[in-house]
Order: C-alpha cells, then structure tokens, then sequence
C-alpha cells in the first residue's frame, strides 16, 4: 500500500465525531476547528486526494501540531493519529519535499555542532552577555526573548564515561541522554547516577549515543530516524546491560516505538525489541532497585506535573508519586491541569508565540497552588513551565523528580524554604 493509501486509510477511521476537541491545546488555545485534530484529519485527507495544494497555509496548521497524543487517548474510535500524521509527512517529503525544518532539528543531529553549540552559550550565560542583552531589551527587539528564556544553566565539562557502583556490584545500568539531554539535564542524569551507585550498580552514559530520532520522525524523515535507531541499538547492545534508563519522556515516546519502525530483515527487528525491552523510566526503576530513604524534611509542598508523553504513551504515571512518597514530612500534590506545557521538540523555535499560549492554563494551576518546587519528567516540560513561572516572576523551583530526590537523600533537610 502506498504512503497516500496508507494516509487515506487511517484518516477514514475518524468519524468526525469532535469528541477529541477539548483534549487538543491548540484547538482550546485558539478554537480554530483547523487547530484540532479532525481538522487536521480533514487536511491530511485532502493533500493525499490532490484536493488541496501544499501550500504554506496548510503546512502551518500541520505544523502547529504538538504530538500529545492527548486526542488518541480521548477517541472512540481508536484513531492512530501519530502514525496518520508521520505518513503524511513522509509522503509530503518524498513527494514534494515539503515539511517543517528547523535549525535545532538539524542541529540535534550533530553531535559535534551541538557540544560547539554548548560551550558557546556557556560563554555567553557567564560572560554577563546574557544579561545585558535581556536587561537592554535586545533580544526582544530580535523576537528572541521567549528562546532565549528556555535555556538552563549549562556546564562545559562533559559527562564521564561510566561511574563505578560504590556498593557490592549487583549490576550494570546505562542512560539514554541522547543528543541535548546531556547538555541540559546534567543534574537529573548526575542524580541517576548517584543514587544507582550508591545501590550497587556501574552506570554508564556512552558519549557515542545518538539522538533518539523523534523530531525527524515527526517531520517525515523516516530513513533518518532509522538510522539514528540503529545506531543507537548497536551501541547499547555491546554491553548485556540490566537495565536502559531514561529521563526524558519526550525522548522515550520514540525509543518505545524503536521496534515498530520499517526495519528490512527480521534479525533488525529483533535487535530493537531487545533495546525496547530493557528500556524503564527512571523513577520508576530508581523506586524497585534501591532501598527506601529515611529522609525526612519539613514544609516543602511539591507538586507533581505528568507531561503529556507519560501520561499518554508511557504510561505509570504514579511511579512519580510512588517514589517521593519515601520522604516523609512533604506535601505531595498532583497538577490538576491535564494540557500540554509547549515543550514538545522544536517547537518553541518554529512557534513560540502559540507554545506560550497553550502553557497558560498550566501556569495558571501551578501558580494557584503556590508550591516550592515543581517535578515534571519531560525535558522540555522542565524547559517550558520553568521559563513560564520566571517570566511571572514566580519563586518556584522546576526540576526533574530523580534531582529533587538526590538532594533530599544527600543533604540534610534542604528543601524546607523557598529556594533563592
């Protein structure tokens, strides 16, 4: 079957029923029926019949799309909306070479532009550059404020190889940081390390890994997601690991799906089911291999925010919960908000103006609940509600649950005020 049959098939399982319409943060964000997913549906349905050009109009609709997956997850009728939209960009690049790019898409795909990428913005974050340009209302002037605040601290040294397990040996772990979570992560993947070393366990973070291919999956670029797989399945399979673990939800929406992709040989396949079948979200592995703290703090109110990639695709969400129970004397809150932050890939590069639109009502319900600190396990949901709340000016904390568990196990009582 043809890539435009394949579109056409699965479009024709939505029945235009709109039931997905309030579970949509870009339909909710601007009630423009082109913003939901049936009207996307209905687009994808025309380009594939030739009843509609390719033109600029529609690809922006297509691309103002952030891949929640939160209309999948509402549809009665099963619509595989992720695979109807990653065809159709695939037949939109093989057929017409058209579909969004962005400069971070093709930066992410090489490693050594983006550890050039690293030790410049290192530069300019130390240098006192970054604060004039912000205080003299520069980048502003250059529609780069909204970018520019997403960024997080970063560190020019780069991570080690491996961390040797600190107990008697009980195994032998790796981390997937692939492409930027190396860079921006740094404290969530040092805190993973930490804690497994503390367990008995030789942690080890492979330089050589890729990123997991999701960005140029979405765009249609479906030779180079499998190559990035494959690349990163072979480095991963040198080593009979127990376990692969990840930090990054977004990230792991692709790696889940490594064994689904269009490998040619049956030998392929099976190499990435071996991948997908040792990957475990962090938390949740962090939880069943080491032993229960006797932390105990005081006046700290967290509140836990579950991104739309593990509640909708990985699934387990109260592993989060599950694991910060541990610290006692702590007020633990679930966000009650289910939308979407924004962060989703490039998209602040290619949208800003609509991914701070559709945070609002996150920020909203963060702010109503005035917590210190804010755990979410996406990296760009961490990116994302962390430059919203400092833009409000909003003296919340957004950091990843595996770092507010290794500051609590390793420093005595430091989470009981507001951090500075």
């Amino acid at each position: 079957m043809n890539l435009a049959a394949q579109i056409l098939s699965l479009a024709d399982q939505c029945v235009k029923c709109g039931i997905c319409l309030p579970y949509c943060p870009t339909y909710t964000a601007q009630h423009n029926e082109v913003e939901s997913p049936r009207g996307r549906i209905a687009l994808c349905q025309a380009l594939a019949c030739g009843l509609a050009p390719v033109d600029s109009s529609i690809l922006q609709h297509l691309d103002s799309c952030l891949q929640c997956r939160s209309c999948e997850q509402a549809c009665p009728s099963g619509v595989a909306y992720h695979h109807l939209y990653t065809r159709t960009y695939q037949w939109l690049r093989t057929t017409r070479g058209k579909t969004h790019r962005s400069w971070l898409s093709q930066t992410l795909l090489r490693p050594r532009l983006l550890a050039v990428m690293n030790m410049v913005l290192w530069c300019y974050q130390r240098s006192g550059l970054a604060y004039l340009l912000r205080v003299s209302q520069i980048l502003a002037a250059l529609g780069l404020a909204q970018r520019e605040a997403w960024l997080p601290r970063l560190r020019l040294w780069p991570l080690p190889v491996a961390r040797s397990a600190q107990a008697t040996a009980r195994g032998r772990i790796a981390v997937f940081t692939g492409c930027v979570g190396r860079y921006f992560e740094r404290e969530a993947i040092e805190a993973t390390a930490s804690i497994a070393t503390r367990a008995g366990y030789q942690v080890d973070f492979l330089p050589q890994q890729r990123c997991c291919g999701a960005l140029a999956h979405h765009q249609g670029e479906v030779a180079t997601s499998l190559a990035l797989a494959r690349a990163n399945i072979q480095l991963f399979s040198r080593y009979d690991y127990d376990a692969i673990l990840f930090l990054s939800s977004g990230c792991a929406m692709q790696l889940r799906h490594y064994a689904d992709l269009d490998w040619q040989t049956p030998a392929d396949k099976a190499a990435a089911q071996g991948f997908v079948n040792k990957l475990h979200e962090t938390c949740d592995w962090i939880e069943r291999h080491t032993e229960p703290s006797t932390q105990t703090t005081h006046n700290t109110r967290v509140v836990i925010h579950a991104p739309c990639s593990h509640r909708n695709v990985i699934g387990n969400t109260q592993a989060v919960e599950k694991l910060l129970r541990r610290i006692t004397g702590i007020t633990l809150e679930k966000l009650p908000a289910q939308g979407c932050c924004g962060g989703a890939g490039d998209y602040v590069v290619r949208n800003p103006i609509l991914a701070a639109q559709v945070r609002e009502p996150l920020l909203d319900a963060v702010v109503a609940l005035q917590p210190q600190f804010l755990v979410t396990t996406n990296l760009g949901c961490c990116l994302s509600l962390a430059a919203g709340l400092r833009d409000q000016r909003q003296n919340i904390t957004v950091l990843h649950p595996l770092t507010f568990y290794a500051q609590a196990l390793t420093t005595p009582s430091p989470l009981g005020s507001r951090p500075g």
